[in-house]
């Protein structure tokens, strides 16, 4: 009798264990998958994410272009680099001579004057640069969504106009400011960036990218590929790991050919969260790949800031989102210009944003 009640002892212990066991993985596992990707975002976390395997040695200079050589000082930029090259007419070459790989972020907010006479040489009005020595490859706008924001708009200025510089780059910075007192709408304000960024410049390249991720590594290229591009694989705040596969969100890059195709980002997402993920979904539709650098290169640093509540009806408008691909973004945008203002480290775009339904209810084709 003694050894039946110790058996059945045993086996109660051993079911136990088992319980907890399933219960800490399943607790791991939710908790490493965002809520959205579970409702209406679907589509996210099990589409399988491409990788561009790029991990570039340091590149070493033709015989015939001089380079000094780079160092990083203590705010981890880089000395100036004097660079000598036969011609203007010689097109850039694919890889920058003057990347210096991993960078320190530095979180010391600077006032704006000194941020302008520390990295704003040789820009010009409205944060825009183009390299003397050599003809750029890329013409980038750089798009970030922008309310109240303003000491890590400091510090994003200060990071990384050093590196488009050194990954000679055409480019140009737009902070577009919602000036309105409506819930903040981070994919609209996106949308008005490439609108009004096209006006002043044929850019080819779009980089969407809020204003509180910084890169620790100018070999994660501001560029765009064929295909689109999640540049913050791995950010501090999440242990360098992405939260789940299909994640679209932070910094990703688009060609302007990419955004016509998507009709731009869905104007329905007022507050925060849902609307990386309902791009996710328009890329998987219209049957494109989500490229990566390896983590180890496309690192960031968030600056520290409040967190934000996630909206309470990000959900059900991820969830029909797949109806309106067609008939919300570009094509329905609507806002006042409030303002446009050029500065030396960036152009300033203010405006209040307008409320919109999409064209037509009707499902997005499967064309």
């Amino acid at each position: 009798m003694h050894s039946l009640n110790i058996h059945k002892m045993r086996y109660i212990l051993k079911s136990l264990a088992l319980i907890v066991i399933i219960l800490i993985f399943g607790y791991i596992f939710v908790t490493s998958v965002s809520e959205d990707s579970i409702v209406g975002g679907h589509l996210n976390y099990f589409r399988p994410v491409s990788y561009i395997p790029m991990d570039p040695p340091y590149p070493h200079m033709e015989s015939n272009t001089k380079q000094t050589k780079q160092t990083n000082d203590q705010s981890g930029q880089s000395s100036k680099t004097n660079l000598t090259y036969p011609s203007k007419s010689i097109v850039c070459p694919p890889i920058p001579p003057s990347l210096v790989g991993k960078l320190k972020v530095n979180e010391v907010v600077h006032k704006m004057d000194s941020i302008e006479a520390s990295v704003g040489s040789e820009m010009s009005i409205g944060g825009k640069y183009s390299p003397r020595e050599c003809m750029a490859r890329h013409k980038v706008a750089i798009v970030l969504p922008y309310r109240n924001r303003k000491a890590q708009l400091a510090l994003f200025l200060e990071h990384m106009h050093p590196i488009l510089k050194r990954q000679q780059l055409d480019y140009g910075i737009y902070v577009v400011n919602q000036a309105d007192s409506n819930e903040f709408n981070r994919a609209m304000l996106f949308n008005v960036g490439f609108v009004e960024a096209l006006k002043e410049a044929n850019w080819d390249c779009f980089i969407f990218h809020d204003v509180d991720l910084l890169p620790e590594d100018d070999r994660n290229l501001y560029t765009c590929p064929d295909t689109p591009r999640h540049m913050s694989v791995a950010v501090n705040t999440l242990k360098y790991k992405l939260p789940y596969a299909g994640i679209f969100g932070g910094v990703v890059a688009l060609t302007k050919s990419h955004i016509l195709t998507l009709n731009g980002f869905s104007n329905q997402f007022w507050g925060w969260g849902g609307e990386d993920d309902d791009m996710a979904n328009r890329v998987a539709h219209y049957k494109m790949t989500v490229s990566r650098y390896k983590p180890a290169i496309a690192r960031y640093t968030m600056a520290k800031h409040k967190k934000e509540k996630p909206s309470e009806q990000r959900l059900k408008v991820l969830k029909d989102g797949h109806k309106y691909f067609n008939t919300d973004g570009l094509n329905n945008l609507q806002y006042d210009l409030v303002s446009k203002k050029q500065f030396l480290l960036y152009t300033s775009i203010s405006v209040a944003l307008k409320h919109v339904q999409p064209l037509a209810l009707l499902p997005a084709s499967n064309s």
